[in-house]
Parts: structure tokens; C-alpha cells; sequence
């Protein structure tokens, strides 16, 4: 059966996600996979787990939530609810600010582009919440910003 490694690497993404985290949707592919929530999956295979975990092969994290067109601020919470990043205008064309509601984590600000290629890293500044930042000599499109765990998705018109 040649896609079962694709296929298991589905499952588990979805899994971490918490899209299978319901009792319904659970029951209807318990003859497939079984490990439905977050937590019993990060349990069950800690190696697929740091794998697909690993920010270094930057596989998706978060479920799309259906808004591929953000017109106001986006704002992202990591896995475990502990950190939240605001990033406005969102599209922008020359400059947008991140807000951040902690202080203790990576303080690293990391732009990608679509292509998953860092093309900026800023320092937040110590002791501060928003940080203004010039994305004016960056193509049209889609890029991610990086802020330690979290990641969000930047528009540049």
C-alpha cells in the first residue's frame, strides 16, 4: 500500500490540530486511527510527534480557519494558550505592528516568505509589547511572521 507513510503523516497532523477531536468524527474512523485528541496522539507516537512538531521542517500547526482574506488584525495563540500575537494593518503595503501579550519568551521575530525562506529577523525589544516593522522591500503576497511558537500570516499588498 504505497501512500500509508503520507497517509500516517496526515493523520497525525490532523491530530495534533484537535480536527479529529470529537466524539463523532472519532468513532467514524476508529477502523483507521485512533489517537483523536492532541494529547493521546502526542502519547501514543512521541516520535511522529517531535517530528511533525520540529519548527524545522515548518509543517502546518494550527487548522485553517476558513478566512483567506483577512481584512483586520490577525491574531494567533500558541498550542498550549500561553502566548497571543496581533499583527495590524493585516494586508499592509510598507509597515505593520506585531503586539505580543508576554514578555518572557523568544523575543526573536522571524519573516518568512511564501516559500518557507526567512528573508528578516528583528529583536523585540526587551520590556516591550509592539514592535513597528518595515516590510516595504518585500514582493506582494503572503508571508508568515515568527514570534518564538507562534506563527501568523501577513499580507503584503
Amino acid at each position: 500500500y504505497q501512500c500509508m507513510a503520507i497517509e500516517y503523516i496526515y493523520w497525525s497532523i490532523v491530530s495534533n490540530m484537535g480536527i479529529l477531536n470529537d466524539p463523532s468524527t472519532c468513532s467514524g474512523i476508529a477502523n483507521e486511527w485512533e489517537p483523536c485528541s492532541p494529547s493521546l496522539f502526542q502519547t501514543t507516537d512521541t516520535l511522529m510527534y517531535n517530528l511533525i512538531t520540529d519548527p524545522q521542517y515548518k509543517l502546518p500547526q494550527l487548522a485553517p480557519d476558513g478566512n483567506y482574506c483577512p481584512t483586520t488584525t490577525t491574531l494567533t495563540e500558541d498550542i498550549k494558550g500561553e502566548m497571543k500575537i496581533a499583527l495590524h494593518p493585516n494586508p499592509t503595503e510598507d509597515w505593520f505592528n506585531i503586539h505580543c501579550n508576554a514578555t518572557k519568551y523568544n523575543r526573536n521575530v522571524s519573516v518568512f516568505n511564501s516559500l518557507g525562506q526567512q528573508v528578516n529577523t528583528i529583536v523585540f525589544p526587551k520590556n516591550e509589547n509592539t514592535l513597528l516593522i518595515n516590510v516595504s522591500d518585500l514582493k506582494s503576497g503572503i508571508h508568515y511572521i515568527k514570534l518564538g511558537t507562534v506563527t501568523s500570516k501577513l499580507i503584503v499588498k
